[in-house]
């Protein structure tokens, strides 16, 4: 492990061209992505799952309260968030299924990101665009359904950690990103419990 997450080699070439480069790369591939996953995603109909969004999501803050106390309280806090979308921009197929098409977006983007701490840019765009175009990355990316902000969140707690692991090996300073990466973690369990278990597994590798 601590061989993987050792720092890459800084890419070969004119230092101003590799940098706008490697900034641009995570934008375009997640602007990508997220094209992607929102092209036509108002077509399909509302189904049972994405239901269980809606109707929880437009219930009165007091209602939401009893529902998640009783059932469904691993989706309290994707339900709530849910809650405030619609209140800002109303509710349709198109504005439910959103959230997750920038969320998938901006994923694609940090596995660029990811990619590139681990071994160089094109890497990264590689693996960026691989995942943007996987079956279940765009499906979660049309959907009205807390996978997608899941796996972004998954990501940037797996970047967190490469950043941290690297200070801590380095000597310097990694308190502060351990502290990121168990805040990204205790989100991540809220939005999607299983990723509670995906964290902690992160320890054994």
């Amino acid at each position: 492990m601590s061989a993987v997450l050792t720092r890459a080699q800084p890419e070969i070439g004119r230092p101003d061209v590799a940098r706008e480069r490697r900034g641009a790369a995570p934008v375009v591939v997640g602007a990508a992505a997220a094209l992607v996953a929102v092209a036509f995603s108002w077509v399909p109909s509302v189904w049972y799952d994405e239901a269980a969004t809606v109707v929880s999501a437009g219930r009165p803050w007091a209602d939401l309260g009893r529902e998640v106390s009783h059932v469904d309280i691993v989706h309290a806090t994707f339900y709530s968030f849910m809650h405030l979308w619609f209140q800002l921009v109303g509710y349709s197929p198109f504005t439910l299924r959103l959230p997750s098409a920038l969320a998938v977006g901006a994923a694609a983007g940090l596995v660029v990101v990811l990619g590139r701490l681990l071994v160089d840019v094109r890497v990264g765009v590689l693996a960026g665009a691989f995942f943007a175009l996987m079956p279940r990355v765009t499906w979660m990316g049309s959907e009205g359904r807390s996978f997608a902000l899941a796996t972004l969140i998954a990501v940037a707690a797996t970047i967190v950690f490469v950043i941290a692991h690297r200070r801590m090996t380095s000597g310097g300073r990694a308190w502060p990103w351990w502290i990121a990466y168990v805040a990204l973690s205790v989100l991540g369990g809220a939005v999607f419990l299983y990723l509670v278990a995906r964290c902690s597994c992160t320890w054994c590798l």
